[in-house]
């Protein structure tokens, strides 16, 4: 199967909330409702691009945070609502929507605005097993939960894979 025919296949997966089936001039497909925007798969593989571009990356596809550089880590706690919610509110731009990347290619990414996107975070912890949001206009991206169940922010800012000759040393030239 190619990656259109699976990407967002399954939008019934996702939160009531946030996504429902309206008639539209050739039938009926899924739409986002207060505030949310399902993204199609140009859109999805843009910001997926974006949020991982500078990370290595596990066979499951979380981040492998022991190579990212420790400085951009702004933030890791066990994983709950509570601490998904705080830091929502600590680094991510509160005036700017924010854009949720699932585990399976088949959910449709969406990007929501704050009111909504905080609503879908929260729904989300219940609802997969993994996500990743992403905050563009903040460069900073959040993964829920990382591989010790932990929720992580890192900037997206940072250079943040080691340097092939190691921290600290100069390069060979």
């Amino acid at each position: 199967m190619s990656f259109e025919s699976v990407y967002g296949s399954r939008p019934r997966s996702l939160p009531s909330s946030v996504v429902e089936l309206a008639r539209t001039q050739g039938g009926r497909a899924w739409v986002g409702r207060h505030g949310a925007e399902l993204l199609d798969a140009t859109s999805h593989s843009t910001v997926e691009v974006a949020a991982f571009r500078q990370f290595d990356r596990r066979s499951d596809g979380r981040v492998s945070w022991e190579s990212v550089l420790p400085e951009a880590i702004l933030f890791s706690e066990e994983a709950s609502s509570a601490t998904l919610s705080r830091a929502l509110g600590t680094f991510a731009d509160s005036s700017e929507p924010l854009t949720f990347l699932w585990d399976s290619l088949a959910v449709p990414s969406v990007r929501a605005g704050r009111q909504a996107a905080v609503s879908l975070a929260l729904e989300a912890v219940d609802l997969f097993a993994e996500f990743w949001i992403m905050s563009t206009p903040a460069k900073v991206l959040f993964e829920f939960p990382s591989l010790e169940d932990h929720l992580v922010v890192a900037s997206l800012e940072l250079d943040t894979s080691e340097p092939p000759c190691g921290l600290g040393e100069e390069p060979v030239r």
